[in-house]
């Protein structure tokens, strides 16, 4: 695509966890309420992201008119395992007992990189702006995500940029698509 469309700007993320939406983190709690205690694996590195931060990233990204590849996540890497216990005790979970587990291949699962983290120092210098680390996401959860839906929409027409209307994206090799039309218009009904 970057080669098809010089003037694309192209957002690589790993690991997004935030609230509204079912994901690691959302799972982890959930099974460790559950269960009362987890196992985890520990031989997968990555990038954990903040959804509300990979946001304001692709803002702060359109907003200095960036084209090419650029890798947004929160600074700093933790494996699944260390990752789970952070999210537990910040829940108020610290004493469920997580076992750190290897990665075994799943049937029908698309196999995991046991190193994914992603470098942010593109970003750094394009937008003179460095991600906060994903520990310091924790205490942000609950305001950012009640604004957070709007506020983007917002801050696109704020810039000055004409709205996504349709993404396309591939995810392990498959083509998803969204239309983002209605969704923008209802978010900023100032917008024409």
């Amino acid at each position: 695509m970057a080669a098809a469309c010089t003037n694309a700007l192209i957002v690589r993320t790993a690991w997004t966890f935030g609230l509204g939406r079912d994901n690691f983190i959302t799972k982890v709690i959930r099974r460790a309420r559950q269960q009362g205690r987890l196992e985890v694996v520990n031989d997968q590195m990555g990038s954990p992201t903040y959804t509300v931060d990979l946001a304001k990233g692709i803002m702060t990204l359109v907003k200095s008119a960036a084209t090419g590849v650029f890798h947004v996540v929160n600074a700093g890497s933790c494996t699944r395992h260390e990752l789970a216990v952070a999210a537990l005790s910040a829940a108020g979970l610290g004493s469920v007992p997580v076992a750190p587990i290897a990665t075994s291949p799943a049937p029908g699962l698309a196999p995991r990189p046991a190193y994914s983290v992603l470098d942010v120092s593109k970003f750094t210098g394009k937008t003179g702006r460095s991600p906060r680390g994903w520990k310091g996401t924790w205490a942000s959860l609950p305001q950012d995500e009640q604004v957070a839906e709007n506020s983007v929409a917002v801050s696109v027409a704020a810039a000055g940029v004409r709205p996504i209307e349709r993404l396309d994206l591939t995810v392990n090799g498959r083509p998803v698509s969204a239309d983002l039309a209605p969704k923008l218009q209802l978010a900023n009904p100032t917008q024409n």
